[in-house]
Parts: structure tokens; C-alpha cells; sequence
């Protein structure tokens, strides 16, 4: 496992523990505090991902601080995808998209943290409704915050293009 810079070691075994990596990129000039605002937006943002995954959408949104002008844009590619607004634009897009699966699975599988960005890189599954093949994939959700709140939160179909979009070099 690579780990760049960790918020605190107690972050960087919790990181080991769970499986995925966290990588910190570029110079932390607010020290401890950054530390500790991202080490909660990222445990925000875990339980968000689990809490979806069971199908309770207002608790993955109630996880993480989310402005209340939050801009949301999905891949057009992604069903329901296109750009939402709002708390409650979230929670719409979320419930259609979760309406679509019978179960899905979204698994971070590595953290970046660079400048005021958060990029969760996931591995997914989703099996639609009435049977048929589950679709299946990585995925990238780059998250911008602004005074401790998520302002934006883009979606990638390609975790590459979230790479670029955040600066960090190719996995």
C-alpha cells in the first residue's frame, strides 16, 4: 500500500486497516487543521458511500457537510446523470439513481487529498432491478471543499480524467 502524506498515523493504520490507500499531495500550509478537517470530510464521506449502499440516501447526505448551493454533476453517461443543485438535488439525483438497482456496492479503493479537493476513487457493482447482468467498474467522485463544506462534487466514469482534473500524476 502507498500512503503519501497521512493526516495522522492514527489515519494512516486506519488506512491499512481498511484496505484503501490515502494519499495527501501538495503542501498542507494550515497543518493540524486541515489534518483534522479532512481526516472528518473523509470519514464523512466513508460513511456516505456505506450508508448509499444500504439505500439510505438522506443518511449518505447527512454525512458530509454539504454547502447548501452544493453544485452535483453525474456523467451524462450514468443514469439520471446530468448537474444537480442543492441538498435536495442531491437527494433526488441519489434516490433516482438507487431506484434503478436492486444492490449496489461502492467501494473506496484509494483517497486522494490534494489542495481543497478530495478524490475517492471507487470500485463499483450494481445490479439492476428485475435480474439481469450487473454492471460493474471503477469509478472517481472528486469532492471540492470551501471553508470545511463540500461546494461540488464531480462524478468521473473514467477515474483518469478525475487524475488530470485534480493534477495527480497516473496511477
Amino acid at each position: 500500500m502507498k500512503v503519501g502524506r497521512a493526516l495522522s498515523l492514527f489515519s494512516l493504520l486506519e488506512a491499512q486497516y481498511t484496505g484503501y490507500d490515502i494519499h495527501f499531495m501538495g503542501e498542507q500550509t494550515e497543518g493540524e487543521r486541515v489534518s483534522v478537517m479532512s481526516k472528518n470530510i473523509i470519514d464523512g464521506l466513508r460513511y456516505a458511500y456505506e450508508a448509499y449502499c444500504r439505500g439510505d440516501i438522506e443518511g449518505a447526505v447527512d454525512a458530509i457537510d454539504v454547502d447548501p448551493d452544493i453544485l452535483w454533476i453525474e456523467p451524462k453517461e450514468f443514469y439520471a446523470g446530468g448537474t444537480y443543485r442543492g441538498r435536495q438535488g442531491v437527494i433526488d439525483y441519489l434516490t433516482l439513481a438507487y431506484a434503478a438497482t436492486e444492490q449496489v456496492q461502492n467501494v473506496p479503493e484509494e483517497i486522494l487529498v490534494v489542495g481543497d479537493k478530495i478524490a475517492v476513487f471507487l470500485h463499483f457493482q450494481a445490479w439492476p432491478k428485475g435480474g439481469g447482468e450487473p454492471r460493474e467498474g471503477h469509478i472517481a467522485d472528486v469532492y471540492t471543499l470551501h471553508e470545511g463544506k463540500v461546494v461540488q462534487m464531480q462524478a468521473y466514469a473514467d477515474p483518469a480524467e478525475a487524475r488530470k482534473a485534480i493534477g495527480s500524476p497516473h496511477h
